[in-house]
């Protein structure tokens, strides 16, 4: 094999011409190119951003009015479906018939439950319910505890007869915290 030897390098390229090109006016004129097709890139990019951020807040405002729409629909209905209920206990309650009478108790007793859960009180049971609630919450604390306990012994005790004021007493109970929160 036969290697002639020149002034230049034995490279495929030469060095210094590679650096000569970074050095000459049409790299300034690629970079300055570059330059500008990024910064107009990059502004381009940041009003997209921007433009995507307040469509995006319009979005999730939209999303916010249709949850609260869908919510007081659901709302409504709820109302509607427990002032239904409520009407058909207060016939019941008016009724002369005493296990109607002990029926509207009942009744009243576990549409006021329904009435805590929805208000996000815990608890096992209505009981336990109405310990998480107080006086600022619902005004008439004491005499949903007395109502509910009239409901206990009709439940409990097999000898337990309501009088016509004791099933006064927890409609008039009930129908005054139903009111106060606003359901009826």
């Amino acid at each position: 094999m036969f290697i002639v030897k020149c002034t230049r390098s034995v490279y495929p390229f030469d060095y210094n011409l590679f650096l000569d090109f970074f050095y000459s006016e049409t790299w300034e004129q690629i970079i300055f190119w570059i330059k500008l097709f990024s910064g107009v890139f990059s502004a381009v990019l940041f009003i997209g951003i921007v433009i995507l951020g307040i469509k995006t807040k319009k979005f999730w405002e939209r999303i916010g009015n249709l949850v609260q729409t869908i919510e007081a629909v659901h709302e409504i209905k709820g109302k509607e479906k427990m002032t239904k209920k409520w009407q058909e206990i207060v016939a019941k309650s008016k009724s002369h018939i005493e296990s109607d009478h002990r029926l509207s108790i009942i009744e009243a007793d576990k549409l006021m439950d329904e009435l805590l859960k929805n208000m996000g009180f815990k608890g096992r049971d209505m009981g336990e319910r109405l310990k998480g609630v107080n006086q600022n919450q619902i005004s008439n604390i004491n005499e949903i505890w007395q109502a509910h306990k009239i409901r206990n012994n009709l439940v409990h005790d097999v000898y337990f007869k309501p009088a016509h004021s004791d099933t006064e007493f927890v409609i008039k109970t009930y129908e005054n915290t139903l009111k106060e929160v606003g359901v009826l």
